[in-house]
């Protein structure tokens, strides 16, 4: 199968863009490499082919999220691109004609994805085949859910309850066939897609999987919690979540690690605490090494008892503590995670207590074992406000801090407005701002003339 990979790979953006007569000849050379055996679907979704199927294509929310700030000369130094995301502009692409990773990625991914759905349908179902025939669909399912999943968090407009039935959304491409024009759902069919896949995938998938870059039943349930959490539906979240968590809820010590010197990265690539590996692509340079230094208040949030502190940052304030075991950002799911949603919800319905004991699980393996001393609803006047402080701390350059503003200033408690100072010039996005969802594609625009995302800023 990995033979054939290249030339599909080729072929996937003339289908996606559907801008040209070459459409239809790429479409009749497509049928002649479509996978025909449950080997050759396996290596669809197991990332056999390039870009990897479990990559998150999340550099954008990355760049313009708060985890981070930019140095003048670092700021200077990069691509129009990528200034202009930093700073929030209307306008992003500075040459409409260039691709764009985030949606272009996701999209194939999401061929990928109905390719293997087809195939594994005209493969007879048999005693011998089952399990397997059950797991790749449910794979599939899986990842047409995650990549729909991040393109909402930056094509589509938070999910709001009041206007989800008619804020645009994504383009829902269920099939392989590039013959059908592209036109946008609303936002609350997209995230009913993602929920209806999820619910396809979860009855399929193994408990646990094979290879942390596959999808499983824990993975599901985690991804449907962050769903939830994404469109504000705690109730929801919170039972995802638990279902995840009481498959598996290890957590890694952290009093067992040891930092190192500033250029080693102290946590293992597929650790006991990851459910779903995936990496953050494109993972701007901007965002990394020398030029990505932390938020200055984030940074200051780490007290001296945190172990975070130690294994997260190199000692110029770079952060180090991606899961990848590398210099790549991790976009992953794990059970640190779902233990901090489950906190959040439970805070949420007012369970204190328990809320607490969530947090305090966490906090143990984060903290020195002699002196951390769990938090009590005697001692914690404000709940809610200690757990997004520590999801903030926890989850940082993982890509998920972009949602969470989405989320978050809808409610007047936890909004907050965005700054960043640029020799002398300062840049602010104030909360529910338009510029939280990014422009589609204009060459996506001009191919299907779907309506593009307004971006006209608010008065700060």
């Amino acid at each position: 199968m990995k033979k054939h990979i290249p030339s599909f790979v080729s072929l996937t953006m003339l289908l996606l863009h559907a801008c040209d007569d070459n459409w239809l000849d790429a479409k009749q050379n497509l049928n002649t490499i479509i996978p025909t055996t449950l080997a050759d679907m396996r290596a669809i979704v197991r990332a056999d082919s390039e870009p990897l199927m479990s990559s998150t294509y999340g550099g954008l929310a990355l760049l313009s999220a708060d985890d981070h700030r930019l140095t003048d000369a670092s700021f200077l130094s990069a691509s129009e691109k990528d200034r202009n995301s930093y700073t929030w502009r209307a306008e992003i692409y500075a040459d409409p004609t260039l691709p764009v990773q985030e949606w272009d990625g996701g999209y194939r991914q999401i061929l990928y994805a109905n390719i293997a759905l087809e195939g594994v349908t005209k493969v007879e179902r048999t005693v011998a085949n089952a399990r397997e025939w059950d797991d790749l669909k449910g794979n599939a399912f899986f990842f047409r859910a995650k990549a729909y999943l991040q393109l909402a968090q930056l094509f589509a407009p938070p999910f709001r309850d009041a206007t989800a039935a008619t804020d645009l959304g994504l383009p829902l491409r269920l099939d392989s066939d590039p013959n059908p024009v592209s036109f946008r759902s609303t936002v609350a069919d997209t995230y009913s897609r993602i929920i209806t896949d999820l619910e396809a995938a979860i009855p399929l998938l193994a408990t646990q999987p094979a290879l942390k870059i596959d999808a499983s039943r824990q993975a599901a349930y985690a991804l449907m919690a962050r769903c939830y959490l994404s469109m504000r539906r705690y109730d929801r979240a919170l039972q995802y979540a638990d279902s995840s968590l009481r498959i598996e809820d290890t957590l890694i010590d952290y009093n067992a690690l040891t930092p190192g010197a500033d250029n080693t990265y102290p946590f293992a690539r597929f650790n006991e605490e990851t459910l779903f590996y995936s990496e953050l692509i494109p993972s701007y340079s901007l965002t990394n090494m020398a030029n990505g230094l932390t938020n200055p208040g984030l940074l200051a949030s780490y007290n001296d008892d945190d172990r975070r502190k130690a294994l997260f940052f190199r000692s110029t304030t770079v952060f180090k503590g991606n899961y990848s075991g590398g210099s790549v950002r991790f976009g992953g799911l794990t059970t640190a995670e779902m233990l901090l949603i489950r906190a959040e919800c439970r805070a949420r319905a007012g369970e204190r207590a328990a809320a607490l004991d969530d947090l305090n699980a966490l906090l143990e393996k984060r903290h020195g074992s002699d002196s951390f001393i769990p938090h009590t609803v005697s001692d914690t006047p404000d709940v809610m406000g200690l757990i997004l402080a520590e999801r903030r701390k926890e989850l940082l350059f993982r890509g998920l801090r972009w949602s969470d503003l989405r989320r978050l200033n809808q409610e007047d408690d936890h909004a907050v407005t965005l700054t960043r100072t640029i020799s002398g010039t300062t840049y602010t996005l104030p909360p529910n701002d338009p510029r939280y969802t990014f422009p589609i594609p204009e060459y996506i625009i001009r191919a299907t003339g779907m309506a593009q995302n307004n971006r006209t800023p608010l008065t700060p």
